[in-house]
């Protein structure tokens, strides 16, 4: 299992598509190698929940993650 707990874009960077692109390929990398992932990222759980791309991703978190989680997926 993969933990995501957090991203960090610079502030000079913020607003630019930056954390959706590494939320994009960061799921890509652990979607390749077919583990569960533990999502605590509120920015990777948006992204998981507010892009089609994604919704495959679903099946690979780890459910217990989404019940302790004020924004389940």
């Amino acid at each position: 299992m993969i933990e995501i707990d957090g991203m960090h874009v610079p502030p000079s960077m913020r607003g630019q598509g930056v954390s959706s692109a590494l939320a994009r390929e960061a799921l890509n990398h652990i979607t390749q190698r077919n583990v569960y992932v533990d999502v605590k990222c509120p920015i990777t759980k948006h992204y998981i929940k507010e892009n089609q791309y994604a919704q495959y991703v679903r099946s690979m978190v780890n459910p217990v993650s989404l019940k302790r989680s004020k924004t389940a997926l």
